[in-house]
């Protein structure tokens, strides 16, 4: 008889949709890495319930902000002795904690631990804690077969970790490297999805290698594949002016900017080094902009608030600067030190942290809380500034005629509105119904082409 393993992305809200944006692909790449003689399954709380509960082993992976709902998944099944393992960002950061709530705890890439670590359950001998924090892996392809017609788009890798330094990130604290998956890995993942639209989900797409990117670019192009997609990168993607061009002839629609912040000094409190003008911040980003428009793409961007040397005033002033890049989807968040990031460290070793009740506390790390003691600024006021922050930028139906006119592509503001609707809460009936009717089309067409 199989054994019988159940991973599990724990619910991000109270609220579970029958579809969701994105799937959890790590599960996907521990689904791949089971040998065949386990029965897997897999539960994504933001689309269905856990019904079941008769398991051998169960995988829980998550972040910080929904770490506790992990804590608590864990206890119900191991109140019934059946013993779990936890991965993820926040257990990579943070294992001895979760090896509290866990039999077992993967940090980092799973790919080289975890047949040892199932051999290990067979012969009742889990370890603790399975490490792997360099390059030493081969990628693997994700099975996706358990996320089809739940997801609005198709997820794909094509990297992982960071070549940036910068103090917030998670990533960087758990991998110590920048590794790229195989161009024909990817290709052949393209080709298998089975979405219109594609979300290349790495920490940073760019990976400041101009010619791996070139490489995939022109594949996708020579290979003829008609995908819409979107990723994040830095703002030293732009360097290379035929990166943004080549893109958007590939099927780019969308790109997230990771602009952060609008000043010398407050580049300086993230430790962000990969602008060109530091001088002139404004204009490199409107230039950044520029580029992507005349090449067909909108911009998403993201600004801090609450960084160590911020006033009001400075913060109302990058508000207003990033009111004026008018790029079509802006968030500004509150600074989040979260777990064994530069940051944290250094606000644990000055005594600076407000809220350090582990794990419970972790629930607060979710970017629309001041959570350390600042010297300029009340903590209470960040947070009336976060407010503002969010209600300065939102979506309207102009917002979608702009769109439109950007793209010049149906696809692109069907990528844009579900994107809005997923992270801004922003929903129109009359072109939802509109976009449902050409989306559920294109996936009839999807599934012709595929038989």
């Amino acid at each position: 008889m199989k054994k019988r393993l159940l991973l599990i992305n724990p619910i991000s809200s109270r609220k579970i949709s029958s579809f969701n944006f994105t799937p959890p692909v790590s599960l996907g790449v521990i689904a791949a890495l089971t040998p065949q003689g386990w029965d897997i399954n897999i539960v994504d709380e933001n689309i269905e319930a856990i019904n079941d509960y008769n398991f051998d082993l169960v995988g829980i992976t998550t972040s910080t902000m929904f770490i506790n709902r992990a804590y608590e998944l864990a206890t119900v099944f191991r109140e019934r002795s059946i013993p779990v393992v936890m991965g993820g960002c926040h257990a990579s950061a943070m294992p001895n904690e979760a090896l509290q709530y866990s039999d077992a705890v993967v940090v980092g890439d799973a790919e080289n631990v975890w047949h040892s670590l199932l051999d290990d359950f067979e012969n009742n001998k889990l370890k603790g804690i399975y490490c792997n924090h360099g390059s030493n892996f081969d990628f693997v392809s994700p099975d996706m077969s358990f996320f089809r017609n739940k997801y609005f788009l198709n997820a794909i890798e094509t990297s992982r970790g960071c070549h940036n330094n910068c103090s917030f990130c998670v990533t960087r604290r758990y991998r110590k490297d920048y590794k790229r998956k195989p161009v024909d890995m990817v290709i052949d993942e393209l080709k298998c999805a089975e979405s219109s639209f594609v979300f290349f989900i790495d920490n940073n797409f760019y990976g400041n290698d101009d010619e791996y990117l070139i490489g995939l670019f022109e594949e996708i192009i020579k290979q003829n594949i008609k995908k819409s997609w979107l990723t994040g990168v830095s703002v030293d993607f732009f360097k290379n002016r035929d990166l943004i061009k080549l893109a958007s002839r590939s099927g780019m629609k969308m790109i997230f900017v990771g602009f952060e912040v609008d000043t010398k000094i407050s580049l300086k409190d993230i430790n962000k080094k990969n602008v060109f003008d530091t001088d002139d911040l404004f204009n490199e980003y409107k230039k950044i902009i520029r580029s992507c428009h005349k090449n067909n793409v909108l911009v998403i961007s993201n600004f801090m608030i609450g960084l160590e040397n911020d006033t009001e005033e400075r913060i109302l002033k990058r508000v207003e600067t990033f009111k004026k890049l008018n790029t079509e989807i802006c968030s500004g968040v509150i600074l989040t030190p979260f777990p064994n990031t530069y940051i944290y460290q250094k606000l644990i070793k000055e005594d600076r942290l407000l809220y350090t009740n582990f794990p419970k506390d972790w629930s607060k790390y979710h970017y629309t809380k001041s959570l350390f003691k600042h010297n300029n600024i009340e903590n209470k006021r960040i947070e009336e500034l976060g407010i503002i922050c969010r209600d300065s930028f939102n979506q309207s139906m102009m917002s979608f005629f702009k769109a439109l006119f950007i793209t010049k592509s149906i696809n692109g503001i069907v990528l844009y509105y579900y994107y809005c609707t997923h992270f801004a809460n922003y929903k129109n009936t009359f072109i939802e119904n509109l976009l449902k009717v050409y989306y559920f089309f294109g996936r009839v067409k999807q599934r012709e082409k595929s038989n």
